[in-house]
């Protein structure tokens, strides 16, 4: 019977040693069953992230408690989050010990208080009414507007009492203080207080309560991560606090690649698990080390063994990560899903998460999420309903919002610490094929370490399937930029402000210096130089004075700015700007016209400055005219940032300045512009006229592919030219095929941004008849193509007939019936007969007949040989 007995009392001590310790994370979403907890249960919930909640209203005390027995050899540990700044009237306790359930009445035990005027975490002892403060903790703050915070309290055998806590995620707890304190060793309750005013009567949160025996550790701490800081500075993170003299031993330490032990080793004071390490000998750039650590204890002296771990010493630099491919627009499937995307390439030698990157597209900023991009591999990014499309062809980070505008935007990569990372803007000309920019093909970038090489570093894509997601690009290739940039326009923002453009992007530190620019008329080097950002390939220059009108100014530039590959201006560069003037009509002319381009050609436009004036294309217009509606339509901006033209110099305007250079001699390529549009031109027919921004008319011309030479079997890359400033450029006898083939050599016609092939020279003897040259070929070979038959009159008002006869005496032409002539001018024959038949070879007469409304009637005869090859 006595047996029996010990049994069952060996039982019940189990059950009672089961009943005073407890745990409780709500994981069950329930506060009133295992545990029990009693006290203002309608003003506590478990809410959705299964905190215990408060929940109440107004001013007041609200407490809940449950059963806890133990006191020595225990440990207590909690959550606790208080979403404002703690006071006196606003804090909680969490009760460890007491001898009453009500936490609110005169009572005997010890409890945590979170927050007081002080905002930090204390130990009291409560004697009935008596509070006494016997632990102040100095280290963990209560005073944010959101405070999450993990506390631990220990209280040994012989009543040795320590506070610890940790505000970083309950792995790394801060001592905040100990003492001996043996006053109550029983206890009945565990629970929560919290002292509130109206507007935080919703925002205290409980969780992870334990309490049960004392946890011992045994486990060695253990190293998290190597942070490197600068080129001989390592910052290391372990696992938990690390005792402070081992972890400060640089015997503890060593690098292989002859860098040894740190000269010194500090753990850091408000967070003991990081300690850093200064070496001596710097890390060499991109090379990996191994480090060694053994030795270095916790605070419960478990050791580390020897470990090793790897690391480089590796700055993330402009160009590592670059934007690779882009999915624009997807439809009419090729063989990829129907899914916008951009894929990412690292191009460094490191691991690099791309956690709180922004990508930005156009306005819009879009934060990537937390993944990590493996050297020389890809991320594909698109929006997240797509995953299931894109995930199949690599690793596939999702975006609540995503799109990407099929005709073109600028995209911008920066860093978490928002550096410059890379920039493209790109369009559909990057294609550089006219089939494939409808949809369906991907734009590829060509070589990767050609990062700023814009549009000469994109193609659309090869492979069979219209892009190349998540592996290397079907264009993949080496595409080095060989290219010195050069400085090709000031465009005037005010008369103390000027831009200054360059070709392409470049190192922007060297190009912020004032002193490598200087401007003539005694104004000297600019006062400051801003980079546009991200572009940084235009720079706003600051004046030290005015500029004055009528005044051309020269800006000189030192060499040694360079781009992204390092190739550098090697030469002083200067370049010519003043003050603008607004043009009148006829300053501005049409002088050259594509309309009717080949293969992948684009239509361009050649305007000359017939001023002695300097005139910005900011104030100019390009436009149809519509006959139905006798207005204006398509009006298209020219520049929207400016672009300064000089008196008689040729600009060309295009949609793409290298489709140009590609088909045609281009005689200085900073005269070429590029424009978003350019208005309606059709292949066969139209108009174009050139307008002030106020729509005032500046010049204009009607065209039609019979104004081309007749002779030609197809007009498709041949511009018309315009023969004669002094002739208005609606004559259609002022215009003619330019000379084929070009000065490329191939078969396209046309002479961008210098003289045309076919401008009328304007000679003219002083005879009131004359023709030039005495001989002509009109084979269109851009050499005496064309007659000029030209006049000069005593007065106005004559009209006159003009018929060309063979040496037959047959009459094969009829050039000008009943033409009301200018004082001076020429009338054009191009060797064409009346049915639009080359003439033959050989001597011709022109007959001439004037008359005026005065009755005088005149005759002229001249002849002219019409030549040709044999």
């Amino acid at each position: 019977m006595r047996n029996i007995i010990l049994v069952f009392a060996a039982f019940l001590l189990g059950l009672s040693t089961v009943a005073a310790q407890f745990q409780d994370d709500f994981s069950d979403g329930d506060f009133t069953q295992n545990p029990i907890w009693m006290g203002n249960t309608t003003q506590f919930e478990v809410n959705s992230q299964k905190y215990l909640h408060l929940i109440s209203s107004g001013a007041d005390t609200s407490t809940l408690s449950t059963s806890s027995s133990i006191v020595l050899n225990t440990e207590w540990r909690f959550f606790v989050k208080q979403s404002f700044n703690s006071s006196s009237n606003n804090h909680s306790r969490v009760y460890l010990v007491s001898d009453k359930s009500d936490l609110t009445d005169s009572l005997n035990g010890y409890f945590v208080q979170i927050g007081s005027t002080q905002d930090n975490i204390t130990l009291w002892r409560q004697s009935g009414n008596n509070l006494q403060e016997i632990i102040t903790g100095t280290n963990i703050s209560t005073g944010n507007s959101v405070n999450e915070i993990y506390i631990k309290v220990i209280c040994d055998i012989n009543g040795k009492w320590e506070l610890f806590a940790d505000n970083q995620g309950g792995t790394n707890y801060t001592f905040e203080g100990s003492i001996t304190d043996n006053t109550f060793t029983t206890s009945g309750y565990f629970g929560v207080f919290c002292k509130y005013t109206s507007s935080n009567s919703t925002k205290f949160y409980f969780d992870d309560f334990y309490v049960g025996a004392i946890q011992v550790d045994t486990m060695p701490p253990e190293l998290m991560d190597i942070k490197i800081i600068s080129q001989n500075k390592l910052q290391l993170f372990f696992n938990e606090t690390v005792e402070l003299n081992s972890s400060q031993n640089i015997q503890n330490y060593i690098v292989d690649g002859s860098i040894g032990n740190p000269a010194s080793a500090l753990r850091l004071n408000y967070d003991s698990s990081i300690v850093d390490l200064t070496f001596t000998s710097p890390f060499t750039y991109a090379q990996a080390y191994q480090i060694e650590l053994s030795g270095i204890k916790d605070n419960n002296n478990n050791a580390m063994p020897l470990i090793q771990s790897s690391f480089m010493w590796y700055y993330l630099k402009q160009g590592d990560i670059v934007i690779n491919e882009i999915m624009a627009d997807p439809m009419p499937s090729v063989g990829l899903p129907d899914a916008e995307y951009i894929e990412l390439y690292n191009n460094s030698e490191i691991n690099v998460n791309l956690k709180d990157w922004v990508l930005k597209i156009g306005n819009s900023d879009k934060i990537l999420g937390d993944i990590v991009i493996a050297p020389k591999s890809y991320i594909i990014i698109g929006h997240d309903n797509n995953e299931s499309l894109l995930s199949q062809y690599g690793n596939f980070l999702g975006l609540s919002s995503f799109s990407l505008t099929n005709s073109g935007t600028s995209l911008l990569l920066t860093t978490d610490s928002n550096r410059f990372m890379h920039h493209i803007n790109y369009n559909t000309f990057w294609y550089q094929n006219a089939a494939k920019e409808d949809g369906g093909w991907s734009l590829e970038q060509i070589d990767p370490n050609n990062y700023c090489g814009a549009i000469g570093n994109w193609s659309a894509s090869t492979s069979v399937l219209g892009g190349s997601p998540g592996q290397k690009n079907s264009v993949d290739a080496n595409n080095p930029d060989t290219d010195a940039p050069y400085f090709n326009r000031v465009v005037v923002v005010n008369s103390m402000n000027i831009d200054v453009f360059l070709s392409e992007a470049v190192d922007s530190l060297f190009a912020k210096d004032p002193m490598i620019y200087s401007i003539s008329d005694g104004i000297g080097n600019p006062v400051e130089v801003i980079a546009s950002y991200p572009e940084y390939s235009s720079f706003s220059l600051k004046l030290s004075s005015p500029l004055l009108p009528e005044v051309i100014y020269d800006l000189t530039i030192n060499p040694g700015v360079y781009d992204c590959a390092g190739n550098t201006i090697n030469n002083t560069t200067t370049i010519s700007f003043g003050l603008a003037q607004m043009p009148d009509s006829n300053d501005i002319l049409i002088n050259e016209l594509l309309f009717n381009p080949k293969n992948d050609g684009v239509d361009y436009i050649e305007i000359y400055n017939n001023s002695d004036k300097i005139i910005d294309l900011r104030f100019l217009r390009l436009a149809n005219w519509n006959t139905e509606t006798e207005n204006y339509e398509n009006v298209e901006i020219i520049s929207e940032e400016g672009f300064q033209i000089f008196p008689y110099k040729y600009y060309v305007l295009t949609t793409s300045s290298t489709s140009v250079q590609k088909q045609y001699y281009v005689e200085s390529n900073s005269h070429i512009i590029e424009v978003d549009a350019l208005p309606s031109l059709n292949n066969t027919s139209g108009n174009l006229y050139l307008l002030s921004n106020s729509l005032r008319f500046i010049d204009g011309m009607n065209y039609d592919e019979d104004m081309h030479y007749a002779l030609l079997n197809n007009p498709e890359g041949i511009s018309l030219e315009r023969l004669s400033f002094s002739v208005s450029s609606f004559e259609t006898t002022n215009w003619h095929s330019a000379a084929i083939p070009g000065r490329n050599a191939e078969s396209y016609g046309g002479t961008p941004t210098y003289i045309n092939s076919q401008a009328s020279s304007n000679s003219q003897s002083q005879n009131d008849w004359s023709v030039y040259p005495e001989i002509f070929s009109p084979d269109n070979d851009g050499f005496e193509d064309y007659l000029q038959i030209q006049y000069k009159l005593n007065e106005s008002g004559y009209t006159a007939n003009i018929t060309i006869y063979d040496a037959s005496g047959k009459p094969i032409r009829s050039i000008a019936k009943n033409q009301l002539l200018e004082i001076d001018g020429y009338v054009i024959w191009d060797g064409l007969n009346d049915d639009r038949q080359k003439a033959d070879i050989g001597i011709y007469l022109i007959f001439i007949e004037t008359y005026n409304l005065n009755g005088i009637v005149e005759q002229r005869k001249l002849t002219v040989v019409l030549g040709g090859k044999l």
